[in-house]
């Protein structure tokens, strides 16, 4: 009986330490490069087969960057490809340009199920807003498309 317990307890710790192993901690932005006039984001993603639960992580220190919101928006996602399945929960937070340059994110932490973990630092250029190229903006609604006047390259 003793033996049986023994096993199970066994068999509990070490698929508890394979769980842990599964889970990945990414520091992600959505422009390595951006202009004096633009908002960089900023996001921490934990991703796992399955996730404990999650500490809402402090927003990384920066240089080069000032922080515009001090909570994070958060994001959930759940795939699944060829039947395994994957979760992820995204932090984000919104930085703008302190002056030109190369910015730096500093690593951050994050508490999942106990366990810290760490991201990279990420580093960002920053640019004069006249050497980054006008971003359009982009609809992928129908009703947007059809009552939009042609552009030159649309009219014949």
């Amino acid at each position: 009986m003793s033996f049986l317990l023994a096993a199970t307890i066994l068999c509990l710790l070490v698929s508890a330490d394979t769980s842990a192993q599964d889970i990945k901690v990414v520091a992600l932005v959505n422009e390595s490069t951006i202009g004096t006039e633009e908002r960089l984001t900023y996001t921490i993603e934990v991703q796992g087969k399955t996730l404990p639960e999650i500490q809402t992580p402090q927003p990384p220190s920066a240089r080069g960057l000032a922080l515009t919101s001090s909570f994070p928006s958060t994001s959930r996602n759940v795939s699944v490809v060829n039947g395994d399945m994957t979760v992820a929960v995204g932090y984000s937070w919104y930085f703008k340009p302190v002056d030109e340059g190369t910015a730096t994110l500093e690593p951050a932490t994050v508490v999942v199920g106990g366990d810290t973990y760490k991201t990279e630092s990420v580093r960002v250029r920053v640019v004069p807003q006249a050497q980054r190229p006008a971003q359009r903006s982009r609809s992928n609604s129908l009703f947007d498309q059809l009552s939009r006047p042609p552009s030159d390259d649309q009219v014949e």
